[in-house]
């Protein structure tokens, strides 16, 4: 997390200082990978820059870069890209060594593909990607198992979804019933437990009005209005 947020801090005070293009729209949102940022601007074009700011290059780009027109927001993972354009649809970029850009190869772009339509949310996280439709389906592709299996292509794994967070490698889904369930290198039990490399068996943890996560302390509010969180010591175990 103090990763994270040195490469947001870093992203901003970059945004702060720079002239973009012969765009002069204020910034709407703003995000970072590993060595990288992006920004979508009011006028709805998203720029990049930042070490290999497209996923795929060893070139710095000390100047931003604009990578997509017409776009409502942009999550940034560690070396790849997602975001949604105005109507809906889903496009991503950079790395793709685990499928996580979603179009079924394995191979790295430099510049938007297109993966999916009626999007209403996206995130990006390591190697793996998950985005929520309108229709409250979440999708889910990237890396599968820490042995290196991977879904080139978006899967289906749950309806009926509220909200979703991802972090590193797990993710969280409230669903509109108030149940929350964990997935990935790590899910959380209902007993308080942890269980290992659950990429295909989405475990229910309890009823929920509220949830988020980041690379190792998720965190929930519970009907009963009390805060709960986990702390993780080392994240990438293996059972």
């Amino acid at each position: 997390m103090k990763k994270k947020v040195l490469s947001l801090m870093l992203a901003l005070g970059l945004c702060a200082g720079m002239t973009v293009g012969a765009s002069a729209a204020p910034a709407q949102s703003v995000d970072s990978g590993s060595h990288y940022g992006v920004m979508v601007k009011e006028d709805g074009t998203l720029w990049a820059w930042g070490q290999s700011a497209s996923g795929v290059s060893e070139r710095d780009w000390m100047e931003p870069v604009k990578m997509l027109d017409q776009v409502s927001s942009a999550a940034a993972g560690p070396e790849h890209t997602l975001a949604i354009r105005e109507d809906g649809s889903l496009w991503s970029w950079g790395a793709n060594d685990k499928g996580q850009l979603g179009d079924g190869t394995t191979v790295d772009r430099a510049a938007p593909v297109k993966v999916m339509e009626d999007v209403a949310s996206a995130c990006a996280g390591f190697g793996y990607s998950l985005a929520l439709k309108n229709d409250g389906t979440l999708w889910v592709w990237g890396m599968t198992s820490e042995s290196g299996a991977y879904q080139a292509a978006p899967k289906k794994v749950m309806d009926g979804v509220k909200a979703v967070s991802l972090g590193g490698k797990y993710a969280v889904a409230l669903k509109a019933d108030g149940t929350l369930w964990s997935w990935g290198s790590i899910a959380y039990l209902p007993n308080g437990g942890v269980g290992y490399n659950c990429w295909d068996a989405p475990q229910l943890l309890r009823e929920i009005v509220a949830a988020s996560s980041d690379s190792q302390r998720p965190m929930e509010i519970t009907t009963d209005s009390k805060l709960w969180g986990i702390q993780v010591d080392y994240l990438w175990t293996e059972q």
